[in-house]
């Protein structure tokens, strides 16, 4: 059993009458309740079936594995119940932990900007985009198929 539960922040998911192209949800800690970070589905194209997931969590509880499992979870949701068919994750190269999520999770690097993003105290980075399919994604194992 997972050591988190998540919880809707905002937004309207994609397809609701009027949707907004974002929808945002808490990563809680289950024991405590304190939030721990967020994640959510974002610049949504329902034409499409397509979302970009963003993700941040608590400095103090890097490392624990609850963002990976949190977004493990929201790709299942996606796919699953809410029938969406692309899937996409944009980070700097440089943030090796929020890169490590997508690539833990067998998402395919689709692209590479080279050196179009400024990171404070480190300069001019990558950024990566990862992507992936609902007919590729294991719901069962939260991943993307071998």
């Amino acid at each position: 059993a997972s050591d988190f539960r998540i919880g809707w922040l905002g937004g309207r998911r994609a397809g609701a009458e009027g949707a907004v192209p974002d929808y945002t949800i808490g990563i809680f800690e289950k024991s405590s309740g304190q939030l721990l970070g967020g994640t959510g589905l974002h610049r949504i194209l329902p034409e499409h079936a397509d979302a970009e997931i963003g993700y941040w969590l608590r400095a103090d509880r890097w490392g624990e594995g609850f963002c990976t499992e949190a977004v493990a979870a929201l790709i299942t949701a996606a796919f699953g119940a809410w029938g969406f068919r692309r899937i996409h994750i944009v980070c700097s190269a440089a943030n090796v932990p929020s890169r490590g999520i997508p690539e833990r999770l067998g998402i395919r690097l689709e692209g590479c900007e080279r050196a179009n993003r400024w990171v404070d105290g480190h300069g001019w980075t990558d950024t990566l985009t990862f992507g992936a399919l609902a007919d590729e994604w294991d719901s069962e194992l939260q991943r993307v198929r071998s």
